[in-house]
């Protein structure tokens, strides 16, 4: 029977009440004791406060398990949200970097550990984190709404993702009646069952905080928008000794309830990148190829499976950009572009342009991909400019010409083109309920930003 991987992530990040560092230990020291793996995902803050708090018992129990980034200071304002939703692609990319390694490096230094991840604090979600994460070598483990794939891992801006992975993800209820926990181990009996018959991932998550508070350290301080003084700092509602036990005394049957299941294996974020390898990365692509890529291409841009793996449309549009560069001689080496950085409005199609026209468009397009790494906003053309999905259709249908008569058409027809991948990127209201943000926030421009990069995005799959 195929596999059903578990992985268990905790977001490690309470650093005001000292007692959420015994809890923090003790979490980690039951999943050493059970024989199980997990991913604790800490906070810079949380990290450093170990380190001045002496909490050498906390941090050696934690360092027996895999050690993941949850940012530099969690809800202290402004949070990575709020500090580039106002900026660009480029600039909150920067801006992030400048933020948020200091932290990624605390952790490296106190654990003496290579990291495997990065999850963000709360709602606060930011695509323009992505483009650092690639250059850490961190995949993206967490749960929110701001964007997924069919409830299962993919790869988004070139960084293999576990996010939005909601009837696939779940939480055994530790603190409630015996009723609900019951029912919550029937819940995970039925994800498993499904994935047992496909393979898949079970994404599980908690809060060490939560042990021992019957509320979050943030949302009594930093709540709305507000930041506090660290002397005037309020700590969370503490759990009686009953419940706090009862806690640890399920989760340490949870656990056992999940190593019970015989085709169950938990596994570590830093464990995923092989088993979500990226296949179709470093390979040629030959004409079949890309005539497979045009030939869908005027149907709806989308992911398309092709050689050993999937292919994102930004993938696509390269390989086309690269076949007609070669004139459509030999393969083509895949490279991964991000998507467009701005949405530009460009002409009303249809269009009629030369053969001429369109191919120096063409590598005025190559350009960008060559030198800047990402799709163009819009291309330039005949007086007038398209955008990257028409310009895409239009390279599909010179690629055909190519590999059909070996020759280029005399000229096109540029149409609107169906790009289809921006319904996975959500745009609701509800994204910025997260209590620590102010109550009449938004974010369009991000949640403008995490559309435009649906261009990078595709399935990961199981390696067999």
């Amino acid at each position: 029977m195929p596999t059903v991987y578990v992985c268990l992530w905790f977001d490690t990040e309470d650093f005001i009440a000292p007692i959420a560092d015994d809890a923090a230990r003790d979490v980690a020291q039951v999943m050493t004791g059970e024989g199980v793996p997990g991913t604790f995902k800490l906070v810079g803050e949380k990290a450093r406060s170990l380190e001045r708090r002496d909490r050498w018992d906390a941090i050696s129990a934690l360092g027996r398990h895999d050690i993941g980034y949850h940012t530099n200071y969690h809800s202290i304002h402004p949070t990575i949200t709020e500090y580039v939703r106002g900026l660009g692609w480029d600039e909150g990319a920067s801006e992030f970097e400048r933020r948020e390694e200091s932290g990624l490096r605390d952790l490296e230094r106190i654990f003496c550990t290579e990291i495997s991840c990065y999850g963000q604090p709360g709602g606060a979600w930011a695509p323009q984190a992505f483009p650092a994460l690639k250059k850490w070598g961190l995949i993206y483990v967490d749960e929110g709404d701001n964007i997924g794939f069919r409830e299962e891992p993919f790869w988004y801006c070139n960084t293999l993702t576990v996010f939005r992975l909601h009837w696939n993800c779940h939480r055994a209820d530790l603190w409630g009646s015996d009723a609900e926990y019951g029912s919550s181990l029937e819940r995970f009996d039925e994800i498993y069952n499904r994935l047992s018959r496909t393979g898949g991932l079970i994404s599980i998550f908690y809060h060490p905080t939560e042990f021992v508070h019957a509320e979050f350290w943030d949302c009594v301080n930093y709540r709305h928008g507000i930041n506090i003084d660290p002397k005037d700092w309020k700590m969370p509602r503490q759990r009686s000794e009953d419940e706090a036990r009862t806690g640890y005394e399920r989760f340490r049957h949870y656990l056992r309830h999940i190593l019970s299941k015989p085709e169950a294996q938990v596994v570590t974020a830093a464990e995923l990148p092989d088993l979500y390898p990226d296949l179709a990365a470093g390979h040629l692509f030959t004409a079949a190829d890309i005539a497979a890529i045009s030939r869908q291409c005027p149907s709806g841009i989308r992911e398309l499976e092709a050689g050993p793996g999937f292919l994102s449309p930004a993938e696509q549009f390269a390989l086309l950009s690269g076949f007609l560069r070669q004139r459509g001689v030999g393969s083509v080496s895949l490279r991964q572009p991000l998507g467009p950085k701005e949405r530009i409005l460009t002409t009303r199609l249809p269009l009629e342009v030369s053969i001429e026209a369109f191919m120096d468009a063409a590598g005025r397009a190559e350009q960008c991909l060559e030198l800047a790494g990402h799709l163009p906003d819009q291309v330039a053309m005949a007086g007038t400019s398209v955008a990257p999905a028409e310009m895409m259709l239009g390279m599909a249908q010179v690629c055909e010409a190519l590999i059909h008569t070996g020759q280029l058409p005399g000229e096109i027809t540029l149409r609107p083109a169906d790009f289809q991948m921006e319904s996975y990127a959500e745009d609701s209201d509800h994204l910025w309920d997260w209590m620590i943000f102010a109550e009449d926030f938004t974010a369009p421009r991000v949640v403008e930003l995490t559309r435009l990069q649906t261009w990078t995005l595709k399935p990961a799959r199981l390696a067999l």
